[in-house]
C-alpha cells in the first residue's frame, strides 16, 4: 500500500499505562478430521450455491474467509503459537483475549499448547502477550460455571502460568458475562457448601469486566467493555481520577446490516450489505475492488480510539477465520456469521490471499500512534573492524540489533489434508553494524554454528535510500543470493545484477562482511535499513519472510542503523499544533499536530513545491493533514477528476463536507453547491497534486505563509509563534 509506519518522530516518546487488547481464537480443534472449504471460491464457481444451504457445492468442512499465512493449522500446533507470540509482541499488543463466549471447555487440550509456547517465547527473550479470557455470557447456568471453574482451578489456584496472566486493579482480569455480583448463585445446589465455597473463592479473586450492549451503551454503575462496536464507539469501563476512559474498542469490521440496520439482531456477514473493511459510518460503503485491503472500517474506528486516548484499546480480533454454515439465521438463508470473505471478515493475521499483511501493518501503525513509541538508537562513532582478527573489535559498537531467533521448526499436520514443515539451519539471534570512511562492516551472529553450503545461506538485504519505491520491497542491494560473497542491486523488483565480490568470514557462530561505501552508493552520513534472513526461499515474495527458515528482524520488520539522531517536538509544542500541519516547498516532509511524517510514503522522493504563488502537495498527504482515518481521497485518474471527503464527529453525530473537481479547472463543488477555487488541483508526473488553498476555499482552514517556502494551516486559529518554533524540524 506504500504506507510507512509511524515513528518516534511521528508520535513522539512512549505514553504511560496504555495497553493493547486482542480478541484471539484456540479454536481450530478438529482439524485432524475436517477438510476446508473457502466460500467466495464456491461460490465464484457455482453461484447458484450462494443462498442455496442445500447445494450439493457445499461438503461438511470447515468454512475459512481464506487461508492463513501459515496454513490451515490447528490449535495444537506449538509453532504456530510461537509465530503468533512474536508478531503480536512486534506489534506491541499486552494481551490476548481468548473468546469463550459460547463455549464451556476453553479447548482445553489446544490452550495447553498455547500457554507452552507463550512461556516459552518469554524465555527466548519475546516480551509475548499477557493470556485473557472472555468467558461465557450463557443463560445456561453450566456454561459460565464449567468455564469458570476449569480456568480457575487449572491456571489460576495453584499460579501456574502466572507470568502469563494480566492485572487490573491489582488483580487478575476476567472479561465476560459474569461478574462479581453474579458468581454466587451459579452455586446451583444451595446445600452443596464446597461448591458455594469454591464461587465465592472464585469471586474475590479477579477483576471482572461484563460484556456490555451495543445498542444501549455502557450501563450505569456497572464495569463493562465491549469487544466490538460501531463507530463512534462508547467508552467503556468509566473514567479514572484524571478523567482518562478505561476502554475502546476497535475493530476490523461488524456482521451488521447497514442496510436492514435495527430490524433484527446480529447480521451475518454473507449479507452483502454488512459492514466490512471497506465501510465508513462517515463515508459509506466501497465498492472497489482494491477497497478491502485499505482498512477504512479499522481505520476510523482507530480513529475514534486515538482521539480518546483511554487506558486500554480491545481490538476485534487476530484469527477467527473459520464460521458454521447456518441454514437459516436472522432471516438469511444459508448464513455464514461470523467470517465470509476477504471483505467480510475481522482477522488480522496475515494471509496468503489478496489481504497479505496489510492490516498486521495497519495494527503496527496504529498501535505506535496509540502508545508512542521509543527513538532509534543512534550509531556508535565510526571504526575499522578487522573481519580477520579477534571479535573484541565489535564489543563497543551500536546498537546491537536482537532478533526473534525462532530455532524451533514445524512438523505437523493441519486441517485435513494439509501437513506443514519448516526446517531452520542457521538461527539468527543478533547483529550490529560499522562503518568508516569506507565501508560498512556487517555482523550477524546465530544460535549455533554456521552451517554453510545450505540453501538461501545468510542473505542480507540492504535499504540504502530508505525508500520502499525502488529495489525489491525497498531493499537496493542483497547479498549471498545467488552466490556466497557476491552482492547483487535490483534493476527493479526481484531481479539484481551482479555489483562486485565482497569479503566475509565465518569465524563459529558469527559471519563478518566488508561492504564498500561506494559499492552500495552510501557515501554520505550512514541512514541505511537492512535485514538478514538464512533458509528463506524468497523468490519475490516478502510474506516467507514470516514463515521460512530464520528472519532478522521478522516479516516485513528492517533494522535502522543510522548517525542521525531521531527527534521529535516536546509534548507541549505538540498541543499548541493541534490541528495544525506544516509543510516547505522542496521538502518531501511535513508536520501534522507536531509529528513529522513524509509528505508522500510510497516515494520519498515526491517533495512539495510552489507553483501560482501557493505550495503544492500530493493529494494523499489530506489523508493525515485533515484527520487519520477521518479522510478519505478517491481519484478517477482517466477523467482527472478527485473528491476530498472529510468528516467531522459532534457527540455521536457524524458530518460530511466534500469538496469535487476537475484537474486545472477553478470550479469545485462543495457539498454540492458550486464554489471557485483560488488555485486549481494538477497532474504531475501521474500524481494529483492539491494546493494549501484549496484547504481553506473548501474547508475552512487558516492559511499562513511563513517565509523561506513554509506555510503553515490549521482547522481553527492559527498559532504563528507555535509554527515558527519548530520550522527546523522540517528542513
Amino acid at each position: 500500500l506504500g504506507r510507512k509506519a509511524a515513528d518516534y518522530e511521528e508520535v513522539g516518546g512512549v505514553k504511560d499505562n496504555k495497553y493493547v487488547g486482542m480478541m484471539y481464537w484456540n479454536w481450530h480443534v478438529n482439524a485432524d478430521s475436517l477438510g476446508v472449504q473457502i466460500p467466495s471460491q464456491i461460490i465464484a464457481q457455482y453461484p447458484e450455491a450462494k443462498d442455496d444451504y442445500f447445494n450439493k457445492a457445499w461438503q461438511v468442512k470447515k468454512s475459512f474467509w481464506n487461508e492463513p499465512l501459515f496454513g490451515f493449522y490447528s490449535s495444537w500446533d506449538y509453532w504456530v503459537y510461537r509465530k503468533h507470540a512474536e508478531l503480536l509482541a512486534n506489534a506491541g499488543v499486552d494481551v490476548v483475549f481468548l473468546d469463550y463466549s459460547n463455549v464451556d471447555n476453553c479447548f482445553a487440550n489446544s490452550l495447553s499448547v498455547m500457554f507452552q509456547a507463550f512461556r516459552d517465547s518469554r524465555e527466548a527473550g519475546i516480551n509475548s502477550p499477557k493470556i485473557c479470557y472472555m468467558t461465557s455470557w450463557s443463560t445456561d447456568v453450566n456454561y459460565r460455571r464449567n468455564c469458570l471453574k476449569y480456568l480457575y482451578l487449572t491456571y489460576y489456584k495453584e499460579g501456574k502460568y502466572s507470568d502469563l496472566w494480566f492485572y487490573l486493579e491489582g488483580k487478575p482480569l476476567l472479561f465476560g458475562g459474569s461478574v462479581a455480583s453474579e458468581l454466587n448463585p451459579l452455586c446451583l445446589n444451595d446445600n452443596d457448601k464446597e461448591e458455594a465455597a469454591l464461587m465465592a473463592e472464585i469471586s474475590e479473586f479477579f477483576t471482572y469486566r461484563g460484556v456490555g450492549s451495543r445498542k444501549t451503551g455502557p450501563t450505569e454503575g456497572k464495569k463493562q467493555w465491549l469487544w466490538l462496536d460501531r463507530y463512534p464507539q462508547y467508552e467503556w469501563g468509566g473514567k479514572d481520577e484524571n478523567g482518562v476512559t478505561e476502554c475502546v474498542s476497535v475493530g476490523v469490521a461488524v456482521n451488521y446490516s447497514y442496510v436492514l440496520k435495527d430490524s433484527i439482531g446480529a447480521g451475518v456477514f454473507s449479507d452483502p450489505y454488512s459492514e466490512g473493511r471497506a465501510y465508513t459510518e462517515a463515508f459509506g460503503e466501497d465498492y472497489r475492488k482494491e477497497a478491502a485491503k485499505e482498512g477504512w472500517f479499522f481505520r476510523e474506528e482507530a480513529s475514534r480510539a486515538l482521539d480518546i486516548s483511554p487506558k486500554m484499546v480491545l481490538i476485534d480480533g487476530w484469527n477467527e477465520w473459520a464460521t458454521g454454515r447456518q441454514e437459516s439465521y436472522n432471516g438469511f438463508h444459508n448464513a455464514f456469521v461470523d467470517t465470509f470473505d476477504d471483505e467480510n471478515s475481522r482477522d488480522i493475521e496475515p494471509t496468503r490471499g489478496a489481504l497479505g499483511d496489510d492490516y498486521y501493518n495497519l495494527l503496527v501503525d496504529f498501535v505506535r500512534k496509540f502508545k508512542g513509541v521509543r527513538p532509534a538508537q543512534a550509531a556508535s562513532e565510526p571504526v575499522t573492524i578487522n573481519i580477520e582478527g579477534d571479535l573484541g573489535g565489535w564489543d563497543n559498537v551500536g546498537p546491537n540489533y536482537i532478533a526473534d531467533f525462532g530455532n524451533y521448526e514445524r512438523d505437523t499436520d493441519g486441517y485435513q489434508p494439509y501437513h506443514y514443515k519448516t526446517t531452520v539451519n542457521n538461527a539468527i539471534s543478533g547483529a550490529k553494524v560499522a562503518r568508516d570512511n569506507n565501508n560498512f562492516y556487517f555482523y550477524v551472529k546465530t544460535v549455533e554454528k554456521i552451517v554453510t553450503d545450505t540453501p538461501g545461506w545468510m542473505n542480507l538485504y540492504i535499504n540504502t535510500d530508505r525508500n520502499n519505491a525502488t529495489g525489491f520491497e525497498g531493499y537496493d542491494y542483497v547479498l549471498n543470493r545467488e552466490k556466497a560473497g557476491v552482492l547483487e542491486k535490483s534493476t527493479g523488483g526481484y531481479t539484481f545484477e551482479k555489483v562486485c565480490d565482497v569479503k566475509y568470514v565465518v569465524k563459529d557462530n558469527v559471519l563478518q562482511v566488508i561492504i564498500p561505501r561506494s559499492a552500495i552508493n552510501a557515501l554520505g552520513k550512514a541512514d541505511l535499513e537492512f535485514k538478514w534472513t538464512d533458509g528463506i526461499a524468497v523468490n519475490g515474495d516478502i510474506l516467507n519472510f514470516y514463515t521460512d527458515g530464520s528472519s532478522a528482524p521478522s516479516g516485513r520488520f528492517a533494522y535502522l542503523y543510522t548517525e542521525i539522531p531521531q527527534t521529535a517536538v516536546t509534548a507541549e509544542q505538540r498541543k499548541d499544533l493541534e490541528d495544525t500541519s506544516i509543510f516547505k516547498a522542496g521538502s518531501n516532509k511535513m508536520m501534522v499536530e507536531g509529528g513529522k511524517m513524509y509528505i508522500y510514503e510510497p516515494d520519498t522522493r515526491i517533495k512539495a513545491f510552489e507553483k501560482n504563488g501557493t505550495l503544492y502537495i500530493p493529494s494523499e498527504a489530506l489523508n493525515d493533514v485533515m484527520g487519520y482515518g477521518r479522510t478519505k481521497i478517491e481519484w478517477d485518474k482517466e477523467r482527472s477528476m478527485i473528491k476530498i471527503k472529510n468528516s467531522k464527529l459532534s457527540g455521536k453525530d457524524i458530518s460530511v463536507t466534500w469538496a469535487y473537481t476537475v484537474a486545472n479547472s477553478y470550479d469545485v463543488k462543495v457539498n454540492g453547491q458550486l464554489s471557485h477555487l483560488t488555485n486549481p488541483v494538477i497532474i504531475s508526473d501521474g500524481l494529483f497534486y492539491v494546493p494549501v488553498t484549496i484547504l481553506s476555499d473548501c474547508f475552512g482552514y487558516t492559511l499562513y505563509n511563513a517565509g523561506n517556502g513554509y506555510y503553515g494551516v490549521s482547522k481553527g486559529a492559527l498559532d504563528k509563534d507555535a509554527v515558527n518554533a519548530v520550522l527546523s524540524h522540517i528542513g
